[in-house]
């Protein structure tokens, strides 16, 4: 069934989040021994938000939904 809803299709991606939530503040306890990863991370986001951006404007969907799934 296909939905607007965040994780109609997925619905184990919330679990996702809160897991990655969790790591992303275990690694923010200690940055100088997980620089690299934090280096990493933060490279990931900032190429993730423009790829969901451009496949997202290719989809005919909501303004709304575009612009939340780029920027969470």
């Amino acid at each position: 069934m296909l939905t607007g809803l965040s994780g109609a299709l997925l619905p184990d991606m919330n679990g996702t989040r809160l897991k990655l939530c969790f790591l992303f503040w275990a690694i923010s306890r200690d940055l100088q021994r997980y620089q690299p990863l934090v280096r990493v991370s933060g490279l990931i986001m900032v190429i993730a938000g423009p790829a969901y951006l451009s496949i997202d404007l290719q989809c005919p969907l909501p303004l709304g939904w575009v612009l939340m799934d780029s920027a969470g």
